[in-house]
């Protein structure tokens, strides 16, 4: 049985992913820069964050504090993706 998600867990999280994409988006770096850091972050959030990440026939997933998101364009538009869902989830679970 899985634990019920926590919306302030999760707001903490969605507010630390969104901290580190607005300092990914100043350093205004090239696609193989964007590329190198989105992949060192996505290892901050397994390493720090308890996240787990996999990439299978084509699709990234990351799976934090108990919801999973996924993105075919790679790990900036994944960790947009896990925002967005991390935000839809928590209006649905306060509403």
């Amino acid at each position: 049985m899985s634990r019920p998600l926590n919306p302030n867990v999760l707001r903490a999280h969605a507010d630390y992913v969104d901290q580190v994409l607005a300092s990914l988006r100043r350093e205004q770096l090239t696609p193989e820069g964007n590329y190198r850091r989105a992949g060192e972050i996505l290892e901050d959030l397994v390493n720090e964050h308890d996240a787990s990440r996999r990439f299978c026939g084509g699709t990234h997933s990351l799976r934090m504090a108990g919801l999973q998101a996924t993105c075919t364009a790679g790990g900036i538009g994944l960790l947009e993706n896990w925002v967005a869902a991390a935000r839809r989830k928590i209006a649905a679970l306060e509403a």
